[in-house]
């Protein structure tokens, strides 16, 4: 059953990293001060969510190196 919670939190959060990358690349040549500064504050908030996705990387990071070692385990 884990195993499937870990395949639902790994498309989540493969969906929200492609809209992440998205946002940050697709952006037009700023032609403002006031638009360099919108785009900062953006990229701002953006560094502050994906700080916050930092654990869950982690944690998904942790449990699919154990379900590979696992694998590893079990065909040996």
């Amino acid at each position: 059953m884990k195993f499937y919670k870990f395949l639902g939190d790994l498309n989540h959060f493969s969906a929200w990293l492609t809209r992440t990358k998205t946002l940050i690349v697709g952006e037009d040549i700023l032609n403002t001060l006031n638009e360099a500064e919108q785009l900062l504050t953006q990229h701002q908030t953006i560094k502050e969510e994906i700080d916050r996705y930092d654990p869950d990387y982690t944690q998904m990071k942790e449990y699919g190196h154990r379900v590979i070692r696992d694998a590893d385990t079990t065909n040996s």
